[in-house]
């Protein structure tokens, strides 16, 4: 995974509503990224590093790497405050044992 992509810096995916929006050159601008690099930085609503990943095998590294992108402090931000703690967010041995649990 790599980069950044200039094409999309200026969309604050963070606001868009939950209807969504048209973005002109949407789907063009993720095959450009797909093509090139795979990864793009990108907005979010709390200026929070956030990342449009494209490529399958860069979605699944990310997935296993938590130190870097960890299922904790995303699900604290997004989901925590309104459903409270859950699955999602639990990482490593907490999660396993949760998990096993059902």
């Amino acid at each position: 995974m790599s980069s950044t992509n200039a094409a999309l810096e200026d969309i604050d995916f963070g606001v868009l509503p939950p209807e969504g929006i048209e973005i002109p050159g949407f789907h063009d601008h993720l095959a450009r990224i797909r093509e090139t690099t795979g990864v793009a930085r990108i907005w979010n609503r709390r200026d929070w590093p956030a990342y449009a990943i494209t490529r399958y095998e860069d979605v699944k590294a990310a997935l296993l790497d938590q130190e870097t992108f960890s299922p904790r402090a995303t699900q604290e931000a997004l989901t925590f405050p309104f459903i409270g703690r859950n699955l999602l967010g639990l990482e490593g041995r907490d999660h396993a044992r949760h998990r096993s649990d059902q």
